[in-house]
């Protein structure tokens, strides 16, 4: 960040406060009406819904956070490279390939590869990257998915990491150079 500042100043770089597609287990420190206070070990934040106080659950970042109380979705994502998969999530392609042709290659792939109740929301990197890598990769977060479903929520903390996300708007000055 600090070179992109240094290079291409003025800019406005944004972070994300928690990365996005991280997968923890959340202990329950306050029940409320419509939303529960969890705490994952390295941050707290609100899951949506009435969870009991003290009890442990899956959840997720699959939006990024960036000046807003952190809210985490019940359930678990996992993050790579070219997409991030989601439980009972849709999928979603970047807005200027979903008409075309590779847009519809990725759709194509992602129907047949994600399990039923599943959905991905590929990224940016994947438009010129081989449908065979992309679907690698899904098949790597589908077991990863898989294998958090099986842990038996005891003692909170992260299991997956995710990863950094910033959004980046450049000046005109800034694109010039």
């Amino acid at each position: 960040m600090h070179t992109i500042k240094e290079v291409l100043d003025p800019v406005v770089i944004r972070e994300s406060k928690i990365n996005l597609g991280l997968t923890a287990i959340a202990e329950v420190i306050d029940e409320g009406d419509k939303r529960s206070k969890v705490d994952i070990g390295t941050a707290q934040g609100y899951v949506w819904g009435k969870f009991p106080q003290g009890s442990k659950i899956l959840v997720s970042i699959r939006d990024p956070i960036f000046e807003d109380d952190i809210i985490f979705s019940p359930g678990v994502c996992a993050s790579g490279k070219y997409s991030m998969l989601i439980q009972n999530g849709d999928i979603s392609l970047p807005k200027h390939i979903t008409n075309s042709w590779k847009g519809k290659k990725l759709l194509s792939l992602a129907k047949e590869t994600l399990p039923s109740g599943w959905g991905a929301t590929f990224f940016e990197t994947c438009i010129n990257t081989d449908e065979k890598e992309i679907k690698e990769e899904l098949e790597q977060l589908i077991s990863k998915c898989k294998s958090f479903l099986d842990i038996k929520p005891e003692v909170k903390g992260v299991l997956h990491e995710g990863i950094d996300y910033c959004e980046i708007y450049l000046s005109f000055e800034s694109k010039a150079k």
